[in-house]
Protein backbone atom coordinates (compact mmCIF):
# COMPACT_ATOMS: atom_id res chain seq x y z
CA UNK A 1 0.00 0.00 0.00
CA UNK A 2 2.84 2.17 1.03
CA UNK A 3 4.60 1.31 -2.28
CA UNK A 4 1.29 2.54 -4.64
CA UNK A 5 0.46 5.74 -3.16
CA UNK A 6 4.06 6.58 -2.76
CA UNK A 7 4.09 6.19 -6.54
CA UNK A 8 1.01 8.18 -7.29
CA UNK A 9 2.10 10.93 -5.12
CA UNK A 10 5.22 11.22 -7.13
CA UNK A 11 3.62 10.74 -10.63
CA UNK A 12 1.15 13.82 -9.80
CA UNK A 13 3.37 16.09 -8.18
CA UNK A 14 1.65 16.63 -4.34
CA UNK A 15 3.31 17.06 -1.58
CA UNK A 16 3.55 14.26 0.35
CA UNK A 17 2.04 13.14 3.33
CA UNK A 18 2.25 9.68 4.76
CA UNK A 19 0.66 10.41 8.06
CA UNK A 20 -2.22 7.53 8.68
CA UNK A 21 -0.56 5.09 6.41
CA UNK A 22 0.33 1.85 7.46
CA UNK A 23 4.22 0.59 6.56
CA UNK A 24 7.46 -0.61 8.42
CA UNK A 25 9.23 2.43 10.44
CA UNK A 26 12.55 -0.40 10.52
CA UNK A 27 13.98 -1.21 7.77
CA UNK A 28 15.06 -4.61 7.20
CA UNK A 29 15.29 -5.12 3.75
CA UNK A 30 16.60 -2.32 1.88
CA UNK A 31 13.32 -0.46 0.07
CA UNK A 32 13.80 2.06 -3.13
CA UNK A 33 10.27 3.70 -2.46
CA UNK A 34 11.09 4.08 1.07
CA UNK A 35 14.51 5.36 0.37
CA UNK A 36 13.79 7.22 -2.47
CA UNK A 37 10.46 9.38 -1.28
CA UNK A 38 11.26 9.89 2.04
CA UNK A 39 15.13 9.02 3.53
CA UNK A 40 16.54 11.49 0.14
CA UNK A 41 14.34 13.84 1.22
CA UNK A 42 14.95 14.08 4.51
CA UNK A 43 18.67 14.26 4.04
CA UNK A 44 17.82 17.27 1.35
CA UNK A 45 16.35 19.18 3.99
CA UNK A 46 19.39 19.45 5.57
CA UNK A 47 20.73 21.51 3.05
CA UNK A 48 18.62 24.54 4.12
CA UNK A 49 18.24 26.27 7.62
CA UNK A 50 14.35 25.23 7.87
CA UNK A 51 14.27 21.26 7.43
CA UNK A 52 10.82 21.67 9.03
CA UNK A 53 9.05 22.88 5.50
CA UNK A 54 9.96 19.34 3.73
CA UNK A 55 9.36 17.61 6.95
CA UNK A 56 5.74 18.65 7.17
CA UNK A 57 5.26 17.74 3.40
CA UNK A 58 6.50 14.12 4.79
CA UNK A 59 4.49 13.71 7.98
CA UNK A 60 1.84 15.81 8.00
CA UNK A 61 1.75 15.89 12.49
CA UNK A 62 5.89 16.43 12.25
CA UNK A 63 7.89 18.81 13.64
CA UNK A 64 11.67 19.51 14.16
CA UNK A 65 12.52 19.72 17.98
CA UNK A 66 16.01 21.20 17.12
CA UNK A 67 18.58 22.34 14.60
CA UNK A 68 22.37 23.22 15.40
CA UNK A 69 24.05 24.92 12.81
CA UNK A 70 27.95 25.52 13.66
CA UNK A 71 31.53 26.30 12.78
CA UNK A 72 32.81 22.87 11.23
CA UNK A 73 36.15 22.70 12.09
CA UNK A 74 38.79 25.72 13.74
CA UNK A 75 40.12 28.53 11.64
CA UNK A 76 37.50 28.48 8.81
CA UNK A 77 33.98 30.73 9.65
CA UNK A 78 32.59 30.63 6.23
CA UNK A 79 32.02 27.04 6.52
CA UNK A 80 29.35 25.84 8.15
CA UNK A 81 27.94 22.37 9.36
CA UNK A 82 24.05 21.84 9.86
CA UNK A 83 21.91 18.92 11.62
CA UNK A 84 18.50 18.54 12.88
CA UNK A 85 16.50 16.60 15.15
CA UNK A 86 12.88 15.96 14.10
CA UNK A 87 9.89 13.96 15.36
CA UNK A 88 6.54 12.44 13.76
CA UNK A 89 4.45 11.57 16.49
CA UNK A 90 1.59 9.47 14.42
CA UNK A 91 4.13 7.22 13.04
CA UNK A 92 6.46 7.56 16.23
CA UNK A 93 9.80 8.17 13.95
CA UNK A 94 12.54 10.25 15.02
CA UNK A 95 14.88 11.40 12.50
CA UNK A 96 18.49 12.75 12.59
CA UNK A 97 19.74 14.65 9.38
CA UNK A 98 22.82 16.05 8.40
CA UNK A 99 23.79 18.35 6.19
CA UNK A 100 26.55 17.74 3.12
CA UNK A 101 29.63 19.98 2.30
CA UNK A 102 27.90 22.70 0.44
CA UNK A 103 31.00 24.32 -1.36
CA UNK A 104 34.25 23.13 -3.45
CA UNK A 105 35.94 25.20 -1.08
CA UNK A 106 34.70 23.11 1.56
CA UNK A 107 35.57 20.57 -0.32
CA UNK A 108 39.01 21.10 -0.46
CA UNK A 109 39.15 21.97 3.06
CA UNK A 110 38.28 18.52 3.93
CA UNK A 111 40.45 16.97 1.51
CA UNK A 112 43.22 19.24 3.04
CA UNK A 113 42.75 17.77 6.79
CA UNK A 114 42.28 14.21 5.52
CA UNK A 115 46.54 14.33 3.87
CA UNK A 116 47.51 16.28 7.03
CA UNK A 117 45.80 14.80 10.15
CA UNK A 118 45.82 11.48 11.13
CA UNK A 119 43.00 9.55 11.63
CA UNK A 120 40.87 9.96 15.36
CA UNK A 121 39.80 7.20 18.21
CA UNK A 122 36.44 6.85 17.81
CA UNK A 123 34.86 5.87 21.02
CA UNK A 124 31.83 3.23 19.49
CA UNK A 125 35.24 1.61 18.18
CA UNK A 126 38.21 1.90 15.02
CA UNK A 127 39.53 5.23 14.10
CA UNK A 128 37.47 7.50 12.05
CA UNK A 129 38.09 10.65 9.71
CA UNK A 130 39.33 13.61 12.04
CA UNK A 131 37.76 16.16 9.70
CA UNK A 132 34.38 13.83 9.58
CA UNK A 133 34.57 13.65 13.45
CA UNK A 134 35.46 17.33 14.32
CA UNK A 135 32.32 18.51 12.42
CA UNK A 136 30.42 15.63 13.83
CA UNK A 137 31.26 16.38 17.74
CA UNK A 138 30.54 20.58 17.31
CA UNK A 139 27.34 19.43 16.00
CA UNK A 140 26.61 17.19 18.71
CA UNK A 141 27.68 19.84 21.32
CA UNK A 142 25.70 22.47 19.60
CA UNK A 143 22.15 20.96 20.92
CA UNK A 144 21.68 17.79 18.38
CA UNK A 145 22.84 15.46 21.81
CA UNK A 146 21.44 16.98 24.21
CA UNK A 147 17.77 17.23 22.16
CA UNK A 148 18.34 13.60 21.33
CA UNK A 149 19.01 11.95 24.84
CA UNK A 150 15.70 13.93 25.77
CA UNK A 151 13.59 12.79 22.39
CA UNK A 152 14.87 9.32 22.95
CA UNK A 153 13.93 9.34 26.57
CA UNK A 154 10.56 11.04 25.47
CA UNK A 155 9.68 8.06 22.84
CA UNK A 156 11.05 4.82 23.81
CA UNK A 157 8.93 2.95 21.48
CA UNK A 158 9.57 5.27 18.10
CA UNK A 159 11.85 4.32 15.26
CA UNK A 160 15.19 6.21 14.87
CA UNK A 161 15.94 6.73 11.10
CA UNK A 162 19.67 8.73 10.65
CA UNK A 163 20.36 10.77 7.10
CA UNK A 164 22.52 12.35 5.44
CA UNK A 165 24.50 13.40 2.16
CA UNK A 166 28.08 13.61 1.50
CA UNK A 167 30.22 14.97 4.24
CA UNK A 168 26.31 14.21 6.02
CA UNK A 169 26.31 10.75 5.39
CA UNK A 170 29.73 10.62 7.33
CA UNK A 171 28.57 12.65 10.05
CA UNK A 172 25.26 9.87 10.27
CA UNK A 173 27.23 7.66 10.76
CA UNK A 174 29.35 8.80 13.45
CA UNK A 175 26.05 9.34 14.80
CA UNK A 176 24.91 5.81 14.26
CA UNK A 177 27.81 4.58 16.62
CA UNK A 178 27.80 7.66 19.31
CA UNK A 179 24.12 6.67 20.00
CA UNK A 180 24.32 2.90 19.80
CA UNK A 181 27.91 3.33 22.28
CA UNK A 182 25.76 5.62 25.19
CA UNK A 183 22.76 3.74 24.76
CA UNK A 184 20.18 6.45 23.50
CA UNK A 185 18.60 3.12 21.99
CA UNK A 186 18.77 0.18 20.36
CA UNK A 187 20.56 -0.91 17.53
CA UNK A 188 17.17 -2.24 16.38
CA UNK A 189 15.56 0.74 16.35
CA UNK A 190 18.17 2.27 14.22
CA UNK A 191 17.74 2.69 10.45
CA UNK A 192 20.72 4.12 8.84
CA UNK A 193 20.57 5.49 5.07
CA UNK A 194 23.22 7.57 3.59
CA UNK A 195 23.57 9.21 -0.24
CA UNK A 196 27.14 9.54 -1.69
CA UNK A 197 29.08 8.85 1.56
CA UNK A 198 32.99 8.78 1.85
CA UNK A 199 35.05 6.45 3.42
CA UNK A 200 34.51 7.55 7.25
CA UNK A 201 36.78 5.55 9.22
CA UNK A 202 39.64 2.04 9.49
CA UNK A 203 38.27 -1.65 9.36
CA UNK A 204 37.43 -1.71 12.94
CA UNK A 205 35.07 1.62 12.84
CA UNK A 206 33.41 -0.42 9.92
CA UNK A 207 33.44 -4.17 11.62
CA UNK A 208 32.02 -2.59 14.40
CA UNK A 209 29.06 -0.59 12.53
CA UNK A 210 28.74 -4.16 10.29
CA UNK A 211 27.64 -5.60 13.66
CA UNK A 212 25.53 -3.45 15.48
CA UNK A 213 24.29 -1.11 13.09
CA UNK A 214 22.74 -3.86 11.06
CA UNK A 215 19.54 -1.72 9.07
CA UNK A 216 22.92 0.29 7.35
CA UNK A 217 22.87 1.31 3.74
CA UNK A 218 24.74 3.46 1.59
CA UNK A 219 22.88 4.66 -1.51
CA UNK A 220 25.36 5.22 -4.41
CA UNK A 221 24.94 6.56 -7.74
CA UNK A 222 26.57 5.69 -11.03
CA UNK A 223 30.04 7.49 -11.10
CA UNK A 224 29.72 8.93 -7.63
CA UNK A 225 33.56 10.32 -7.32
CA UNK A 226 32.94 10.70 -3.50
CA UNK A 227 32.63 6.80 -2.40
CA UNK A 228 36.35 6.30 -3.52
CA UNK A 229 37.59 10.19 -3.24
CA UNK A 230 39.70 8.99 0.04
CA UNK A 231 41.90 6.29 -0.62
CA UNK A 232 41.74 2.83 1.30
CA UNK A 233 45.13 3.41 2.61
CA UNK A 234 46.33 6.39 4.06
CA UNK A 235 48.07 7.25 7.33
CA UNK A 236 49.41 3.83 7.89
CA UNK A 237 45.52 3.18 8.17
CA UNK A 238 43.09 0.80 6.02
CA UNK A 239 40.06 3.12 5.36
CA UNK A 240 36.99 0.58 4.75
CA UNK A 241 33.25 1.26 3.68
CA UNK A 242 30.56 -0.55 6.17
CA UNK A 243 27.81 -2.14 5.17
CA UNK A 244 25.77 -1.99 3.13
CA UNK A 245 26.37 -0.39 -0.03
CA UNK A 246 23.35 -0.34 -2.94
CA UNK A 247 24.63 0.74 -6.20
CA UNK A 248 22.44 2.39 -8.64
CA UNK A 249 24.28 1.97 -12.12
CA UNK A 250 22.14 4.26 -14.30
CA UNK A 251 20.21 7.26 -13.80
CA UNK A 252 18.28 6.35 -10.73
CA UNK A 253 14.63 6.75 -12.40
CA UNK A 254 11.64 4.93 -10.93
CA UNK A 255 11.96 1.38 -11.59
CA UNK A 256 15.40 1.22 -12.60
CA UNK A 257 17.41 -1.67 -11.08
CA UNK A 258 20.20 -1.42 -8.42
CA UNK A 259 22.55 -4.40 -6.99
CA UNK A 260 22.80 -4.89 -2.87
CA UNK A 261 26.18 -4.98 -2.91
CA UNK A 262 28.54 -7.59 -1.12
CA UNK A 263 29.08 -7.13 2.45
CA UNK A 264 31.81 -4.47 2.91
CA UNK A 265 33.94 -2.59 1.07
CA UNK A 266 33.02 -4.34 -2.59
CA UNK A 267 35.52 -4.74 -5.42
CA UNK A 268 32.12 -5.06 -7.81
CA UNK A 269 30.46 -1.78 -6.99
CA UNK A 270 30.96 1.39 -7.18
CA UNK A 271 35.03 0.66 -6.51
CA UNK A 272 34.78 -1.06 -9.48
CA UNK A 273 34.63 1.98 -11.60
CA UNK A 274 37.39 3.09 -14.08
CA UNK A 275 38.71 6.54 -11.79
CA UNK A 276 38.58 8.52 -14.90
CA UNK A 277 35.00 7.99 -15.29
CA UNK A 278 34.13 9.37 -11.41
CA UNK A 279 32.86 12.39 -11.17
CA UNK A 280 30.94 15.54 -9.36
CA UNK A 281 27.45 15.53 -11.31
CA UNK A 282 26.82 12.21 -10.27
CA UNK A 283 27.41 13.03 -6.85
CA UNK A 284 25.03 15.73 -6.12
CA UNK A 285 22.39 14.56 -8.40
CA UNK A 286 20.28 11.24 -6.51
CA UNK A 287 17.01 9.93 -7.88
CA UNK A 288 17.02 12.69 -10.57
CA UNK A 289 16.72 15.45 -8.39
CA UNK A 290 19.90 17.62 -6.41
CA UNK A 291 21.12 17.05 -3.20
CA UNK A 292 19.84 20.08 -2.01
CA UNK A 293 16.50 20.19 -4.10
CA UNK A 294 14.27 20.44 -0.72
CA UNK A 295 15.87 23.57 1.27
CA UNK A 296 12.28 24.94 0.67
CA UNK A 297 10.08 22.00 0.84
CA UNK A 298 10.25 18.56 -0.46
CA UNK A 299 7.35 18.12 -2.73
CA UNK A 300 8.62 20.54 -5.47
CA UNK A 301 11.11 19.36 -8.17
CA UNK A 302 14.83 20.62 -8.27
CA UNK A 303 17.33 19.80 -11.02
CA UNK A 304 20.22 22.78 -10.61
CA UNK A 305 22.95 20.25 -9.79
CA UNK A 306 25.17 23.39 -9.82
CA UNK A 307 24.01 24.73 -6.95
CA UNK A 308 25.55 22.60 -4.44
CA UNK A 309 28.82 20.92 -4.20
CA UNK A 310 30.29 22.60 -7.30
CA UNK A 311 30.87 25.97 -6.15
CA UNK A 312 28.72 28.00 -8.50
Amino acid sequence: MLAIILTICAFINVPLFVAAINFTTRLTTYNDTIVRNLFYPLSAAAYGNTPGKCFRELFKSGQVVQTSKVQCVPGNKTHECFGYVAYAPQEKIIVLGFRGSKSSSQIEEEKRWTKSKTLVKFPFGGYVNPYFYKAFTNLMKGGLDRALQEITKKYRNAALWITGHSLGGSMAALAAGHIVQNNYVKPKDITLVTFGQPRTGDALFAKNMDKTIINSWRVNHKHDIVPNIIPVNLHNFVYQHHNREIWYNNDMKPGQSYTVCRPGDDLYCIRSVDPKLLNWVDHVTYFGKAAGFATAGCSKKFYNVRLYLLGQ
